[in-house]
C-alpha cells in the first residue's frame, strides 16, 4: 500500500505543477473587474461592512490590496499592503470583499488568458461626511481623493518597459502624421500628461500643451495605445503617478 500512495503522490505532484504568474511586462492587457474601476468600487461600496468600531469612531482610510487573477477569472492570495497598526479591522474587511468578489475578467498574453497580480484600492469613506482631498490618510502614500503622485513626488518614476529609447522607438514606429499637417508642413511638440496606474496602465491622458487639433488627437490616440508600464513606487507599493511626455512631430527633410 505503501508503494502504490507513494506512485500515486509522484503523479500528482507532476500534473499539479503551479500555475505561471505573468508579470506586468509579460502581459497584454491587465485583469479587470467586469466593468472596469468605477463598477468594482460600485460593488465594494453595496456589499461593504465597515467596521464597527471604525463607524463608531468616525474613522476613515484606504487599504492598498494585492492579489492574483487566474486564468479562469478567479481571485486568490489576497494581501493587504502597507498596513498601520490600527488599519487591521479594514484590511480584514477589505481581503474578505476581494475574496467574495465575482469572476474578474484576466490578464492576457499573446491571446491567452493568463494568470497575473494585480494591485487596487480600497476606500473606506464615510458617507455625508465633508472630505479634504489634499488629506493623506493613514497609509503616507494614499491620498483620500485617489489623486495620482506628481512626477516630483514620488520616489520611483514609472518606466516604459525597456526605457525612455525603447519608448521613443515606439512612438516613432507607431506615430500616424496626420495628412493635413504634412500638407501644412506644421511642426513641433505637443505635450501629454497622463496617469499610470498601480498596474502600469495609461489612464486620462490629457493635452497640456497643443499645435492643431489632428495632431493633439494623434497624440491622444498614441499615448492611450502604449503597452503596459512599469508603475511608480512609494515606500515598496505601486502607486498611481502622473507622467508628463512630449509627442513631437518632426518633418523628413527634403533631399
Amino acid at each position: 500500500m505503501a508503494l502504490i500512495f507513494s506512485s500515486l503522490s509522484v503523479a500528482m505532484s507532476a500534473n499539479d505543477s503551479p500555475e505561471k504568474i505573468y508579470s506586468y511586462s509579460e502581459i497584454e492587457k491587465s485583469p479587470e473587474f467586469p466593468g472596469g474601476d468605477e463598477a468594482m468600487l460600485q460593488w465594494i461600496e453595496q456589499h461593504m461592512i465597515y467596521p464597527e468600531k471604525a463607524l463608531k469612531k468616525g474613522t476613515e482610510t484606504n487599504i492598498l490590496v494585492q492579489f492574483i487573477v487566474s486564468a479562469d477569472g478567479t481571485i486568490s492570495e489576497v494581501t493587504p499592503k502597507g498596513m498601520m497598526g490600527g488599519d487591521r479591522q479594514f484590511a480584514d474587511e477589505a481581503t474578505r470583499l476581494f475574496q467574495t468578489m465575482p469572476k474578474w475578467n484576466p490578464a492576457t498574453s499573446n491571446g491567452k488568458n493568463v494568470s497575473s497580480r494585480c494591485t487596487k484600492l480600497v476606500p473606506f469613506i464615510l458617507k455625508g461626511k465633508m472630505h479634504n482631498p489634499h488629506v493623506i490618510m493613514h497609509n503616507p502614500y494614499l491620498y483620500m481623493s485617489r489623486e495620482p503622485y506628481k512626477m516630483s513626488s514620488v520616489p520611483r518614476l514609472p518606466r516604459y518597459p525597456g526605457g525612455p529609447e525603447s519608448m521613443y522607438r515606439w512612438i516613432s514606429d507607431n506615430l500616424v502624421y496626420p495628412a493635413d499637417d504634412v500638407k501644412a508642413k506644421i511642426e513641433g511638440k505637443v505635450i501629454v500628461r497622463f496617469v499610470i496606474s498601480e498596474c502600469g496602465v495609461v489612464e486620462n491622458p490629457e493635452i497640456v500643451h497643443g499645435l492643431t487639433e489632428t495632431l493633439n488627437n494623434e497624440a491622444i490616440r498614441l499615448v492611450s495605445s502604449m503597452p503596459r508600464w512599469e508603475p511608480g513606487y512609494s515606500d515598496g507599493h505601486p502607486v498611481k503617478t502622473y507622467f508628463i511626455l512630449p509627442v513631437t512631430f518632426k518633418l523628413a527633410k527634403d533631399k
